[in-house]
């Protein structure tokens, strides 16, 4: 588990390759490993830009990355790619995460499934 509050968002491909998400995302890929489509993935973690520890900040700070890239993320999700945002909030953590709606607006947009790590 992270030892600090990380959004992760990943897009799974199955025809395009990993460099092709990083180049079209507009994100720095900060995956260490990425197989070969047909399921090369992206992922960026927020933590390299976002100290906050609230979801919903992590979350913004995604909305305003991919205000450009609407259009390609749109287009991902359509062509069958899984694109998902991990949250995993510090371990030590003892407040319960709420979303907003424009961070809810924002992952129905971009169809970015949103999934939860609690707390061990």
């Amino acid at each position: 588990m992270q030892a600090h509050n990380t959004a992760l968002l990943q897009i799974v491909s199955t025809t395009l390759s990993a460099n092709e998400l990083s180049e079209h995302s507009g994100l720095d890929n900060h995956a260490s490993q990425q197989p070969p489509a047909p399921h090369a993935y992206f992922c960026f973690e927020t933590s390299t830009m976002c100290k906050s520890g609230e979801a919903d900040e992590h979350i913004r700070l995604l909305s305003t990355l991919l205000r450009d890239k609407a259009a390609f993320f749109k287009e991902r999700s359509h062509k069958g790619d899984d694109i998902s945002l991990f949250w995993f909030p510090d371990k030590d953590k003892t407040t319960m995460d709420l979303f907003s709606p424009s961070s809810l607006n924002f992952l129905a947009a971009y169809n970015i499934t949103l999934i939860f790590n609690p707390q061990n």
